[in-house]
């Protein structure tokens, strides 16, 4: 392993979209001992990439007439030293040494969990669980779309990673809820390093202190509003009407029951 990199383990933050995982990401890369990107995507890139090699001039490619799949698996093979190799490369450009976590956080990891266990079978998953008719509600809205669209693309999400999760029960995951999170960033964020084997660092509290109730997709500047992300909690309330809540209820009604939302 890269010298900069030595003894820290892989740690992948994940979740559906708009269930806070930017800003969680942010806190998380506060530590000094966590090195946390903002979705660098490389997992969802490296496995796409293989995927279609093995496919070949059949995917669309302009190449792969001969040697893709074998290709396709010396890829797979150097995957592992490929990320390893990039998260040296940024360790070195944000200046951080003596870390005991690295790692990336993307809602879409979703469709390459599999390819992450793969390549760090040893890695350490979060998992942010928010109610997913807010989820459905703030992903209509981000993409302006109807709620019945913001609810079916939720639950692609929802089942992508619980089928993961449920396939792999020995993985050491620590699951938070979003409501919890916004209503105290500091008791939550304790709770999660504690379960890393890490304390509250002066450099997380500031930035929760400074942070954490600004919205986390702009620049996190002086002159950015400060939001009470307490009210973003059953915002679906205020815009579902009986035919969304049915709608909700047919398609992932067993999470809202698995995760306490009825």
């Amino acid at each position: 392993m890269e010298a900069l990199l030595a003894g820290a383990e892989p740690l992948f933050l994940v979740g559906a979209a708009r269930s806070g995982t930017t800003i969680l990401a942010k806190i998380l890369n506060s530590h000094p001992k966590i090195l946390m990107t903002d979705e660098t995507a490389v997992f969802l890139a490296l496995s796409g990439l293989i995927e279609k090699s093995r496919e070949g001039v059949s995917a669309g490619l302009w190449y792969g007439k001969t040697y893709n799949v074998l290709w396709a698996d010396f890829l797979q093979e150097k995957a592992r030293d490929l990320v390893l190799g990039f998260y040296e490369r940024v360790a070195r450009e944000q200046g951080r040494q003596d870390l005991a976590f690295w790692g990336d956080k993307h809602p879409h990891y979703c469709n390459c969990l599999e390819f992450i266990y793969h390549c760090f079978p040893n890695a350490r998953f979060i998992r942010l669980i928010r109610d997913p008719r807010d989820v459905a509600t703030s992903i209509a809205e981000m993409n302006q779309w109807s709620l019945e669209e913001g609810i079916r693309a939720t639950a692609i999400f929802l089942d992508e990673y619980e089928s993961f999760f449920l396939g792999h029960r020995g993985l050491p995951v620590f699951e938070l809820k979003y409501e919890d999170m916004v209503r105290n960033y500091t008791e939550t964020t304790g709770k999660l390093l504690a379960w890393l084997g890490l304390g509250m660092a002066p450099e997380v509290a500031n930035f929760i202190s400074e942070n954490a109730g600004r919205n986390a997709h702009t620049a996190m500047t002086e002159d950015v509003p400060i939001r009470n992300f307490a009210t973003s909690v059953q915002r679906w309330r205020k815009v579902f009407d009986s035919t969304h809540e049915m709608l909700a209820m047919e398609i992932f009604g067993r999470y809202l029951e698995r995760y306490g939302y009825l």
